[in-house]
């Protein structure tokens, strides 16, 4: 089974082995606990750190759960012996390595043919140019923990989506996750292969109800419960589209300082956000956002944000300042 949820050792090593003293924390350490016994290997992800180990299943029996960092930089080998006469895995041979990549092996010929193919394919779209940006636009908060240009304008973005408007209202606020942001944008002009390497995750945009209590709920899960670095997390700031402020402070937002367009929120009202569907179903850390209700799908979020550099284009990127750290 793969699972995106992971956990994080108490080690850097990419080599970390349970067997070998490593211990693991994290979500995937209960989730494995409950996957059921046919289940003979979990390999999972997230946290971007590497480690194997073995946790038992809920009929106590040791099963292998493996995780192999991010963006390349491990490859978990995993061997595994199937029996056809059971037509079943041997679960006592499981066994898994981490290996580190190198980066020096020749390429597949046959492999690196169909990738030159279909990049060549791919580059008109990537070239495309969608919109021309007077300032770079990055993805660095403001000192400590705040805003970015970069997140400010994805939130922006959201917000002016009319995909995600349905019959429940037009949303008022956008959170944009700081983790699904992956590249900076130069001054000039924008191609679609620029704005896809910010947003290559083709996430659908979620628009859906949340109280005014729930959204300083969402505001304290930044710093508090799976995203405290106490807990083992680590500290993770939701991106705000415009007219939306506050001051965070160590537990959360502080009380009163949440205002739309200058009016304070008011933790009984409801208001209409949107946000991305990993964050909807209560990804990063985020639970308070699986308990929106009127939930109203619209378009994929990369489309969003080529049609709002598009359309408001020579765009500058939106100054820090949304977040004020108190």
């Amino acid at each position: 089974m793969l699972v995106h949820e992971g956990a994080r050792p108490d080690t850097t090593a990419y080599t970390a082995d349970c067997a070998d003293g490593t211990t693991v924390s994290g979500p995937v350490i209960e989730i494995a606990e409950d996957i059921a016994p046919a289940v003979d290997l979990v390999m999972t992800g997230h946290s971007h750190q590497a480690w194997v180990c073995s946790i038992d299943d809920p009929a106590g029996q040791p099963r292998l759960v493996t995780q192999a960092m991010s963006s390349g930089r491990i490859i978990t080998e995993h061997n595994l012996q199937y029996d056809p006469r059971t037509k079943d895995v041997v679960r006592a041979s499981a066994h898994a390595t981490n290996h580190l990549v190198t980066r020096d092996v020749a390429p597949d010929p046959r492999l690196q043919r169909h990738v030159d193919r279909y990049a060549a394919l791919v580059q008109p779209i990537a070239n495309r140019v969608i919109g021309t940006l007077t300032a770079p636009a990055d993805r660095t908060p403001a000192p400590g923990f705040g805003d970015s240009p970069l997140g400010n304008l994805i939130a922006d973005g959201q917000l002016a989506d009319p995909t995600v408007v349905g019959t429940f209202g037009e949303p008022v606020i956008a959170f944009m996750n700081p983790g699904g942001i992956r590249a900076d944008l130069d001054a000039g002009e924008v191609t679609y292969g620029e704005a896809f390497a910010v947003q290559p995750f083709s996430n659908y945009l979620v628009s859906l109800t949340l109280t005014g209590d729930q959204i300083y709920t969402l505001l304290a899960q930044q710093v508090t419960g799976a995203n405290s670095p106490a807990s083992g997390g680590y500290t993770k700031i939701l991106q705000v589209s415009e007219g939306f402020t506050y001051t965070l402070g160590a537990t959360g937002a502080i009380e009163g300082s949440v205002t739309l367009n200058g009016t304070p929120i008011d933790r009984s009202a409801s208001y209409r956000i949107v946000t991305n569907n990993f964050l909807a179903d209560g990804g990063d850390g985020f639970p308070v956002f699986s308990s929106g209700t009127d939930r109203y799908f619209g378009g994929v979020d990369i489309d969003a944000f080529a049609e709002h550099l598009a359309t408001t284009s020579p765009v500058t990127p939106p100054a820090s300042g949304r977040i004020v750290l108190g």
